[in-house]
């Protein structure tokens, strides 16, 4: 993500957790995910870390893909809509759908 130091500090301070993270295991697939589940650029995927540093311990398949999936159905969202709302609003990942 090329992050800057004052950058990886808010991440850290943001969810101080992510340190006790796997980089293979946890930290990866998510970023993987998120960056080809919403065609995201380098600087949108660090823009949504930045914004949302939690999403980086959610659960793939018990956290981000049932959310995406849900924002993208209930409101009827094209990938580019959904991508537009991500963006300006990372929190919404944070949103529990069950």
């Amino acid at each position: 993500l090329n992050l800057d130091g004052a950058e990886l500090k808010k991440i850290v301070l943001g969810r101080p957790s992510l340190l006790s993270c796997s980089v293979d295991a946890n930290l990866a697939p998510t970023i993987e995910y998120l960056q080809s589940r919403l065609s995201l650029s380098e600087a949108e995927l660090k823009k949504i870390v930045l914004g949302s540093p939690p999403v980086l311990s959610f659960s793939i398949d018990n956290n981000l893909a049932p959310t995406i999936d849900w924002l993208k159905s209930k409101l009827s969202l094209s990938d580019t809509e959904l991508k537009k709302i991500v963006l300006g609003n990372p929190s919404v990942l944070k949103y529990n759908v069950d």
